[in-house]
């Protein structure tokens, strides 16, 4: 699965609540990290970046079909 970095924050903070509970081990915690197959981080407004970062930034989407 591909987050952004608000959601990975919110989903491993959940995890490590769980952990801290009792609710999960350390092996389902880190299993379900596994799952996370890349976070995608805001950055800074495009009009700033350079032309080829803009075209890999958009290969990546088109890669993980993010809109």
């Amino acid at each position: 699965m591909i987050m952004t970095n608000k959601e990975y924050t919110n989903f491993s903070g959940d995890l490590f609540a769980k952990f801290k509970a009792g609710e999960m081990t350390a092996e389902e915690v880190y299993a379900e990290l596994n799952k996370v197959e890349g976070v995608v981080f805001s950055g800074p407004p495009r009009r700033n970046l350079p032309e080829k970062t803009i075209e890999e930034i958009e290969e990546i989407k088109r890669e993980f079909n993010i809109k």
